[in-house]
């Protein structure tokens, strides 16, 4: 955390915005809320559905089957780190000259859940808000044999289904007895303090909504667990975190509205019990379990948006762009028996930085536009969050995500 203190002290002169965007699998951002003059305490709710089979890696636009944003699964490298840690080798005498045995990877995640946000507004301009997401999310992983893997092993009739029982044997001695994984649970608690200005009528615009927060994210769910290589962070692996955010918001005229949000995210290092390589093996297949130090990297979010409401009786649409960084973390061996096999932590600390992008679009109705400005009302809307790779999308989800949702001022 130390190493990020600047940054966020730059962010807090500066300009930032929406909290929890840094998972690189779930797209659990959203638009900043609107504010009127009258009416600045805000409820708001959503349900959502998230679907992914693929991921992103270094070309851009470029993408994978989800299990193998980190790489292949290479038997062979299983089986020299079982050894490493003191277990037998799972491979026939037969089978351990190849240097690598590689199995592609399939599989897909699926994740429900809603949103329940408050912002209550407390005089001087000055907010206090809490939201939080809870979530049903499962995912599953599949392993195919190539033609190069069946000749290199000189595979005859059967030999696939003999293949497949030391690849399950070699997985067990892990740790792990299914390929599927489910959880239900809550995310990461999001609690701000929000300045902010709302204001008619200044200069050129017609409406001015801008604020500086700073806000604290809080692990609720359940530890991450090590008994699956398919587990999906519901936060940040449970750190906790900070965040400062700008974000602003301006109706150019009738209806017409613009605005971005930038953000700056933090979380504290920790101690946890999480798998490690003792090899060249893929960390989540990692061989070693034992306590790891890992401190988080800066998770940077940037987003310009476009609002145009009542186009016909209420009806308008809404669209934006997200650009989502997270920095490389750090991660250190924290285990009492250091004499024990070293972890090779190197892979995992090369792959934990990522890029994220998405394009938003978005139908909107706005039931004040029907009632008129005397009264409080509600405005609805359906979101859909498509992934890109235009700048580079690198190590992320190509998540999709359906989002209906509603939001009150009052």
């Amino acid at each position: 955390m130390k190493r990020i203190l600047p940054y966020l002290t730059l962010f807090l002169s500066a300009t930032s915005a929406y909290s929890y965007f840094d998972n690189r699998y779930l797209p659990l951002f959203d638009y900043t809320y609107q504010h009127q003059v009258n009416r600045r305490s805000v409820l708001a709710s959503n349900v959502f559905i998230i679907a992914a089979n693929q991921g992103y890696v270094e070309l851009k636009g470029g993408h994978i089957p989800l299990p193998e944003i980190f790489g292949k699964y290479d038997l062979m490298a299983v089986a020299n780190a079982l050894v490493r840690v003191g277990k037998p080798n799972p491979l026939p005498t037969s089978w351990q000259a190849p240097t690598s045995l590689i199995f592609d990877m399939e599989g897909k995640m699926q994740a429900t859940g809603f949103w329940l946000g408050w912002e209550q507004y407390l005089g001087k301009n000055l907010s206090i808000g809490v939201k939080a997401p809870f979530m049903h999310v499962n995912s599953q992983l599949e392993f195919t044999q190539s033609a190069e893997l069946a000749a290199t092993l000189g595979l005859g009739a059967g030999g696939s289904a003999y293949l497949y029982q030391v690849l399950n044997q070699a997985n067990q001695e892990l740790g792990f007895n299914s390929y599927q994984w489910q959880k239900t649970d809550l995310g990461d608690l999001d609690v701000y303090l929000r300045w902010g200005k709302v204001q008619d009528y200044v200069s050129k615009f017609k409406h001015v909504d801008a604020s500086l927060k700073l806000g604290a994210l809080f692990p609720i769910s359940s530890p991450y667990p090590v008994d699956t290589p398919v587990a999906i962070p519901f936060g940040y692996y449970n750190h906790y975190g900070l965040y400062l955010e700008i974000d602003v918001n301006c109706e150019l005229k009738d209806d017409l509205k613009v605005g971005f949000w930038l953000n700056g995210t933090g979380r504290f290092g920790k101690n946890q019990l999480r798998r490690m390589a003792a090899g060249a093996e893929l960390p989540q297949f990692g061989a070693i379990i034992g306590q790891a130090f890992v401190d988080p990297g800066i998770s940077i979010g940037f987003s310009p948006y476009v609002f145009m409401d009542d186009l016909h009786n209420g009806l308008g649409v809404r669209g934006s762009y997200r650009l989502l960084w997270h920095g490389t973390d750090y991660w250190q061996d924290a285990r009492e028996n250091y004499d024990q096999v070293a972890a090779q932590l190197s892979s995992v600390i090369k792959d934990s930085g990522w890029l994220a992008e998405y394009f938003t679009v978005g139908l909107v109705y706005d039931v004040q536009q029907q009632v008129g400005y005397d009264v409080a009302a509600p405005f609805f809307y359906l979101d859909l969050d498509i992934p890109t790779g235009i700048m580079g999308a690198e190590l992320v989800s190509k998540a999709y995500r359906l989002t209906l949702g509603f939001e009150f001022n009052f």
